[in-house]
Formats: structure tokens, C-alpha cells, sequence
């Protein structure tokens, strides 16, 4: 019995210990996200990136909300879902002030934390846009 209870608590220290592994490796990557410099010039070209995403996806935007409305007795195969347009409208009147304040942000501080955050509000926002249009936009 004691001999089986030593095994038992052997296996159990065994099996803690392979689990606790994986938790050692993402405190690691946690800890070396946080303590890395960042280089601003990397976030100024996410930056970039994100503006110009904002961009082509406000030009689609625009291209669907411009199709002629649905359900009227004339609407073509192809047309704008009235509720659709009004969702673009609200999500592209948030996105728009975030990705300024982006922009102003990643240009005017060396403080990257602070553009990080500025970033990712922004292509968070922009992203919720893009999860509107119609996938037939998006091809």
C-alpha cells in the first residue's frame, strides 16, 4: 500500500510537472513581450498598413452602399441590403476618428505602448468593418 501511494504521488508530481512546462514557456513569451523594446518604426509601418486596409475597405464600403437598395420591384441580382449600408455607416464613423488618432499617434510619440494601443484600437475597428460587407465585396 505505501508503495503504491509513492508511486501515485510520484506519477501525479511527474504529471504536474510535464503540465507546469508549457505554462513556464507562455509566462516566458508574456515576460519578453513586455521587457523587449519595441521599435517604433515597425509600428509606424503597421500603421501604414492598417491606413491603407482602412482604405480599400472604405473604397468597397462605398462601392456597395452606392448599389442600387433591395427589395425594390426593380432591384437587380446585385444590390444594397438597407441594414448592411446602415451598419457600414456606423462602424466606418467610428473606425474613421480611430484611424486618425492612429495616425497622429505612431507619428507624434516615441512611446510604444502607447502607439501599440493606438494601432490596435484602429485595426480592431477597421476589421468589424470589414466583417460587414458582403463576402462577394471581399472577392
Amino acid at each position: 500500500m505505501i508503495r503504491s501511494t509513492r508511486n501515485l504521488i510520484g506519477a501525479l508530481l511527474i504529471g504536474a510537472t510535464v503540465l507546469a512546462l508549457p505554462a513556464c514557456s507562455t509566462v516566458k513569451a508574456a515576460y519578453d513581450a513586455v521587457t523587449t523594446p519595441v521599435d517604433m518604426t515597425s509600428i509606424r509601418k503597421t500603421a501604414l498598413s492598417a491606413d491603407l486596409s482602412y482604405a480599400t475597405t472604405l473604397d468597397l464600403a462605398v462601392t456597395y452602399a452606392n448599389l442600387p437598395a433591395c427589395g425594390t420591384p426593380t432591384a437587380p441580382p446585385l444590390c444594397a441590403d438597407k441594414d448592411i449600408v446602415n451598419e457600414i455607416v456606423r462602424l466606418s464613423d467610428i473606425a474613421q476618428p480611430l484611424v486618425d488618432a492612429m495616425n497622429k499617434t505612431v507619428q507624434s510619440t516615441d512611446d510604444a505602448s502607447i502607439a501599440q494601443a493606438a494601432v490596435a484600437a484602429a485595426t480592431n475597428a477597421i476589421e468589424a468593418l470589414k466583417k460587414v460587407l458582403p463576402s462577394p465585396v471581399l472577392k
